[in-house]
Formats: C-alpha cells, structure tokens, sequence
C-alpha cells in the first residue's frame, strides 16, 4: 500500500463533486476525486483518515467547554489610536447637490462624496434619504454572533441577511503606523497609506471573519469627519445566520496556511492562487452532501422526464 501521499484539504467542486487537495512527496499538489485517488493510489487509508477528521472538525476548541471568544480581548465601541498621520490627506465631506438632481440617495456615484469616498454629514440635504452615513448612523453589531466553527476556531455570523453592497459592520481595533513593530500580520488590516486598523487586542466581532477563496462580503475605506475608517459590506445578498467570510487576499501567502473554504475555486492555501474566479453574485452556498442527494431526488421525481431541466446551484 502506498501511504506517501497526504490531504491537505477540501472542496466541492463547480459541478458539485468533492474533491481533495492531495500533496504527494515533492510533486505540486493536486485536486483529485475520491476515484482518482482510488485508481492511483489504490488505498484509502489516508484519505479515511482525513475525512474523518474533517467530519469532526479541525478545531482545538473542546466541545465541552464554553469558551468567551473575547477573552483576553477588549471589546471596543469605536477605534483607539496609538497613531495619526497629520500629513496624509484625508478628503472632507462637501454639501452634495443630490437632492438637487433627484436623486434617490446619496448612495451613487451622482453624489459628490460618494465618488470621492467620503460619508456625508449629519448636514447632508439629503436629511433621511441620505444613505451614505452608515458608519456614522448604522449599528449592526447587536446582530453578529461569534460562533464556533469546525474548521476554524471562530467565525462570525448575522441574525438578519443583507442586501448586496449594504453595509454589515465596522472592522475596529487600534491605529497604528505601518511601521510599528507590534502591527499584528493576522488581525490588521490596511487604512490609508500610512496606518492600519489592528484588532489583535482592541476589537469587535468582525475580528473573526475567516477567509474565503468565494467570500460574500468585501471591505472598503471610508472618510468621516476627516478620518479613514473601514466597513465590511455585502458582495451578494446574504441570508440569515449564514457566516460573513472576506478575501484576505495576496499578501496573506507570505505566510501560507491551508484553507478549509470549500469554495470550488479554493486555492488551497489562504492568499494562494486560484484555478479560476466565479462571480460572488451568481453563488450560494452549498449544503452538505446528504441534503444535495435528497434535493435532487425529490426534484428528479417532480420532473418526472423532464429531469434534464434540472441546473444545479448551490444553495
């Protein structure tokens, strides 16, 4: 029996076949079927082993005792700065002329600030139909729950869905330089030229967002009241309790961890290169094998001889 090879990790394919990341001595690693590992390598031994595993989750968190995620951490309602850059220049809100023009919201590129990546202010014309103050006036923070996941140690979810590109939170910590030696390379995150947000002691819940090769959620930087900040919002509709993942992206694979994702176009390891991109808009997620099986059953008898209508999505 041949047991030089190892799973790195998993993922369910584009057309919903599980797949695992099978390394084998120096070669580079490959995506293969459960099939394919059969016919080269003609012992399951090693991938039972890792099924099993994962089945059971890879994380070190016992499921007998309660854990306060925030433990040793200081929750915080809004950012703490060790740093200000007093050079860097930081737009200011403008009395958009939105209201003027008609427009629905603020919320366009029609708006002055808008495209200028600014939030108004509490001044804004616009008074209610605004919209583009939300991390001024919008908490969703009483919603989020930090959970215990199976391949992670935490992640963090919603009790209500979003809509796409509404906002879901503020990524807080401490500002710091990008040159300060303390900056934590796994809980910070960029903000400005100069600064980066570090949530590795002062935080809130989005200090758990695992990644993911298919996120449904992106980060973008705002200007408020002459300051940059960071909010977290929705790539694509996102329903309730269904957990909040970002692309840490490139830099991430200076120090290359495997990814427990599942996304079809999973890279393998966080930051890696992906085989191919997909459109966050057009994906959901996936449920787990057993509840695919019986949906396409009971489809299939539906549709009777028409089964071939059937286009598979993830749900």
């Amino acid at each position: 029996m041949n047991r030089e090879y190892r799973i790195l990790t998993t993922r369910i394919s584009i057309n919903s076949q599980r797949q695992f990341l099978l390394k084998h001595g120096k070669f580079v690693a490959r995506w293969l079927t459960k099939d394919e590992i059969v016919r080269e390598y003609q012992d399951l031994t090693i991938l039972n082993e890792f099924r099993e595993k994962f089945q059971y989750g890879f994380s070190i968190i016992s499921e007998e005792n309660e854990i306060d995620p925030f433990e040793n951490l200081i929750q915080v309602q809004s950012n703490r700065y060790k740093f200000f850059d007093v050079n860097e220049y930081i737009p200011g809100a403008v009395y958009c002329d939105c209201k003027d023009f008609q427009l629905m919201s603020c919320r366009t590129y029609g708006c002055e600030n808008w495209k200028r990546g600014v939030e108004c202010t509490a001044a804004c014309p616009m008074e209610y139909d605004c919209m583009n103050r939300p991390l001024q006036s919008t908490s969703n923070e009483a919603y989020l729950e930090v959970f215990k996941t199976k391949q992670y140690n935490w992640g963090v979810k919603s009790r209500i869905g979003f809509f796409r590109n509404h906002f879901i939170a503020e990524y807080k910590g401490m500002i710091k330089s990008n040159n300060d030696e303390t900056v934590s390379s796994v809980y910070s995150m960029d903000l400005g030229k100069t600064t980066v947000v570090d949530a590795s002691s002062f935080c809130n819940a989005m200090r758990f967002l695992n990644h993911s090769c298919l996120p449904n959620s992106y980060s973008s930087l705002r200007a408020v009241d002459g300051q940059w900040r960071l909010g977290i919002y929705a790539l694509r509709d996102i329903c309730s309790h269904e957990e909040i993942t970002i692309d840490y992206g490139k830099n991430y694979a200076q120090n290359p961890e495997i990814c427990y994702c599942q996304a079809p176009n999973c890279a393998g390891i966080i930051g890696g290169k992906k085989e191919f991109e997909i459109e966050p808009k057009k994906w959901r997620e996936p449920f787990d094998e057993m509840t695919r099986f019986f949906e396409r059953f009971f489809l299939r008898k539906a549709l009777g001889n028409n089964s071939y209508l059937i286009r598979w999505s993830y749900h």
